[in-house]
């Protein structure tokens, strides 16, 4: 049995929308060969199902630090094509809405604020969805559907 037929986009109903935490956009620039395969196929197959793909402006920090602290020009354009590319990522503010309930989840005890601020954006937009990597998101009440990366990965061995 194909295991990605359990958690991957066509599992989700036409033109569902899922979030992407800023993980598996690294995993797509500069991860493991089965972790960038496993998005890849993942990121295919929800655009052949016409799935709409999110992330929280935060993503644009999180993704630039590193380059930007190492100065490797070359990898931070590489991030910035990757999300100035609107017809493959649509960034959505964190705006008062999301703020808001990133407190409330912080409140919880159990979220950094880069964490609540990711999964704030899904709630508020109501996503069917999340592509990420942190199993702890599923602890939280009310976290929508937690695609983990690493269980994809499992069907792209590494060479």
């Amino acid at each position: 049995m194909d295991r990605r037929r359990d958690t991957a986009p066509f599992a989700l109903p036409p033109g569902a929308s899922i979030l992407l935490d800023a993980s598996p956009l690294i995993y797509l620039v500069e991860g493991s060969p089965s972790r960038r395969r496993a998005v890849e196929s993942f990121l295919a197959d929800a655009a052949g199902a016409g799935h709409r793909l999110v992330a929280s402006t935060l993503v644009w920090t999180e993704l630039l630090h590193k380059p930007l602290a190492s100065g490797d020009a070359a990898l931070a354009g590489r991030y910035r094509s990757l999300l100035a590319d609107s017809d493959r990522l649509a960034l959505a503010p964190v705006d008062v809405a999301v703020a808001e309930e990133a407190a409330r989840l912080r409140a919880l005890g159990r979220l950094q604020l880069a964490d609540a601020i990711h999964l704030a954006t899904a709630v508020v937009l109501r996503v069917d969805a999340i592509l990420g990597n942190d199993e702890r998101w599923k602890l939280v009440p009310g976290c929508p559907p937690l695609i983990l990366v690493d269980e994809l990965a499992f069907d792209f061995p590494e060479p």
